[in-house]
């Protein structure tokens, strides 16, 4: 079970540093500098810019974590116009699974 910060795990709705386990909170510090360099690209007269938010986000209720966060950022100064696309990849390579176990507990 995932390590919680403050009392407000339980709360649905939060997105500040109060309540999220650890690996939330990680997942949304890196969405949130990945929304303050969209920002900076859109400022910089890029109108097209692309960010790739490789983590896991198989949950439901991960993605509603990012979907949240996105919402309050848009509303707050900045991204209008970003578009969310959550990509999923399966493997079923016996093969590439074990390889990739293997460099997962050797590290």
């Amino acid at each position: 079970m995932p390590q919680e910060i403050g009392a407000a795990a339980k709360s649905p709705s939060s997105t500040s540093t109060e309540g999220l386990s650890v690996r939330d909170q990680i997942a949304v510090d890196t969405l949130k500098e990945a929304l303050v360099w969209l920002d900076g690209q859109g400022n910089s007269g890029v109108n097209d810019a692309v960010a790739f938010f490789d983590a896991t986000n198989t949950t439901p209720e991960r993605r509603r974590l990012i979907q949240r966060v996105l919402e309050q950022h848009e509303s707050g100064r900045g991204c209008s116009g970003v578009k969310l696309i959550f990509l999923e990849s399966i493997c079923n390579d016996q093969a590439v699974i074990q390889r990739n176990l293997l460099q997962k507990v050797s590290k």
